[in-house]
């Protein structure tokens, strides 16, 4: 192991996996790294066996290994240039496992120019689904993994292939009626576009991409900081509660309208909600975030449904009974079904039918 600084251009590759779920101490693997003894978990023992037979000598990095898991500063740092890790590496692996005789025959009839078994298409689409189901696919890191990559090489057993000669083997005509493989195939092939097309915020990405998983509920924002276009106006911090990072997040929206054109977001406290979905926390969280520091204030926003009886221009003026005042809504709107005066923006006309007015 060596230490290298990425404005260097030092020649190393990467390694895009999943961790999977923890296991047993008893189930790790033993290597040993300058002499000193390593645990790691079988899956990547099994793609140092394999990596070291085709590619002897080629300096890798690999995440379990290049950064101390236990330090917390090192973690938030690492963490925080995983887009430039990836983006600098001359090859990116895609370790999809050890895999079955299934996706061996797969990757067998996608890059061997003489393979030892006879072609059969329809065997060659089963495996080839079984091969898009790998649960390397489903995982949140990976995204910007595999989208930052400059060449990518897919590991599979004891096989390996470029990406691009995968997606010439593998088309929906192979695949057939598996949708969940078809869908696969698709977002991974748009994956590779997204660094050519204009970069995306970070809250567009978290919705796109929701179904991908993850562990951690903190790193469904940091695991897509590479390739957002705001992703460095958000630090990792590993140190944080998920709902300190939750705040912070809302910390990048704009004040007013988030959003315009996209559904659920129109305004900020839409957004507040939508994210606590996206990042899987509830509002108990919330609260007790609030409540584990004193400098704190809590904010209440109230949702108004009805319909509007009045618009007028706000001339600052005591109207009869109490009103709710936001600097930044110039209209008063007032509802047929209450007494009340609220504070509005936009395209307000009497008649209405506004969801939210606050």
């Amino acid at each position: 192991m060596r230490h290298a600084e990425l404005h260097g251009s030092p020649k190393y590759a990467a390694v895009s996996y999943s961790w999977g779920a923890p296991v047993p101490v008893t189930a790790l693997s033993e290597i040993l790294i300058h002499g000193e003894s390593v645990l790691i978990r079988p899956t990547l023992y099994s793609f140092l066996e394999t990596v070291t037979l085709h590619r002897p000598g080629m300096d890798l990095w690999i995440d379990a290994l290049c950064i101390n898991q236990g330090d917390v500063q090192e973690r938030n740092q690492q963490i925080s240039i995983m887009g430039e890790i990836f983006k600098t590496a001359q090859e990116v692996y895609v370790w999809l496992g050890l895999g079955d005789d299934d996706t061996n025959y797969a990757m067998e009839h996608i890059e061997d120019s003489h393979p030892q078994t006879r072609f059969d298409q329809r065997i060659f689409s089963t495996c080839a689904e079984h091969l898009l189901r790998a649960s390397y696919w489903t995982r949140r890191w990976v995204i910007q993994e595999f989208a930052l990559a400059q060449e990518l090489t897919v590991v599979c057993g004891g096989r390996l292939t470029k990406w691009h000669t995968l997606t010439k083997k593998i088309n929906d005509r192979i695949l057939g009626g598996d949708a969940l493989a078809r869908r696969t195939l698709k977002n991974f092939t748009e994956l590779r576009l997204l660094g050519s097309k204009e970069p995306k915020s970070l809250l567009k990405l978290m919705e796109q991409f929701q179904d991908a998983r993850c562990i951690d509920r903190r790193d469904t924002a940091f695991s897509l900081l590479g390739v957002a276009k705001d992703g460095d106006r958000l630090l990792p911090r590993y140190d944080e509660s998920v709902a300190d990072v939750y705040f912070r997040v809302l910390s990048m929206l704009p004040t007013k309208r988030v959003l315009p054109k996209m559904s659920g977001y129109r305004w900020p406290h839409q957004a507040a909600s939508r994210f606590l979905s996206l990042m899987q926390i509830t509002r108990r969280d919330v609260f007790k975030s609030l409540a584990a520091n004193k400098n704190d204030r809590l904010y209440t926003v109230l949702e108004y449904t009805g319909h509007i009886a009045t618009v007028q221009e706000s001339q600052g003026m005591q109207p009869p009974h109490p009103i709710n005042k936001f600097s930044s809504f110039p209209l008063e709107v007032r509802l047929r079904e209450s007494t009340t005066v609220f504070c509005g923006s936009g395209r307000l006309v009497s008649g209405g039918s506004p969801h939210s007015l606050l």
